[in-house]
Order: structure tokens, then C-alpha cells, then sequence
């Protein structure tokens, strides 16, 4: 079975990039959605820039550095190590996406945060799990990168 998960961005500058992540079945019905948080745009430079819209391949690997299996976003060359992990501020993030169950402004600085990220990508994770093939597409408003 194929699966799509598709990030549609919503807001973005050089810090933070913000949308909403939803996964959709064989038959485009949606199974999962949640806020999405990533860098913002840096050209798309290694460890503090978002990746550049497009189709991608993800790929469950075990990542060393988080101690558990993460979906990988494959085909960003000449970046690497693209993942799905939680994380609630855009600085915890080095090129990597993160889900929340909503946007609050935890740290009272002028970007919203994402709320309960480790519950969430433990759904994230599970609704993936049962598939094989996996598809990640990121748009967003004409004018985001």
C-alpha cells in the first residue's frame, strides 16, 4: 500500500516555517493531520533551512542520535539526516520536522511553538508504521520556498 503525507506551509521566514502535516491514504481520504513546525528558508542550506518544496521518499531508519526508529526524508542531497522527531521550538530543529497537537507561544518570544510534539509524533509514527511505501510531498503558499 502507498501512503502520501503532505506538509502545506502556511507561514515562513528565516527563522520558522509553519503549516499543517496530514497523511492520506490509497484513496486520498485523510487518516492523520496535525500542525507542523520546521527551520524557516535559508536556501536550503545544511542544518538551518527547511527543505525546498518538492516530492520526496521517506524511509524508516534507526537514528542513533534520538535512540529509536524515525521516518527519513531520503533524496535532499547534498543535505542528509532529514527527519520526522519531536521537537517544540523551530531552534530545536536543524533541518528536520516536527508535529504538534496545536501552536501556542510557549517561550513568549513572536513565533508560535508546537504543544504535546512527543505524543503526537508517537501517533504520527504508529499510522505509519502499517505502510510500506511512503511519500512525502511539501507545497505551500506560492510565495514560501
Amino acid at each position: 500500500m502507498k501512503l502520501t503525507v503532505e506538509i502545506f506551509r502556511m507561514f515562513q521566514d528565516t527563522k520558522q516555517t509553519s503549516g499543517i502535516c496530514t497523511i492520506f491514504n490509497e484513496d486520498r481520504f485523510p487518516i492523520f493531520s496535525s500542525p507542523c513546525l520546521e527551520r524557516g528558508w535559508n536556501d536550503n542550506k545544511t542544518n538551518i533551512s527547511c527543505l525546498p518544496k518538492g516530492k520526496y521518499p521517506l524511509v524508516l531508519e534507526h537514528s542513533d542520535r534520538f535512540a529509536k526508529d524515525l521516518w527519513e526524508v531520503k533524496n535532499t542531497e547534498p543535505r542528509t539526516e532529514c527527519k520526522f522527531h519531536s521537537a517544540s521550538f523551530w531552534s530545536d530543529l536543524n533541518g528536520c520536522i516536527s508535529l504538534g497537537s496545536h501552536y501556542v507561544n510557549i517561550n513568549n518570544d513572536e513565533y508560535l511553538d508546537l504543544k504535546n510534539s512527543q505524543k503526537t509524533m508517537d501517533i504520527f509514527h504508529s499510522v505509519l508504521r502499517k505502510f510500506d511505501k511512503v511519500e512525502l510531498i511539501i507545497s505551500g503558499l506560492d510565495w514560501l520556498n
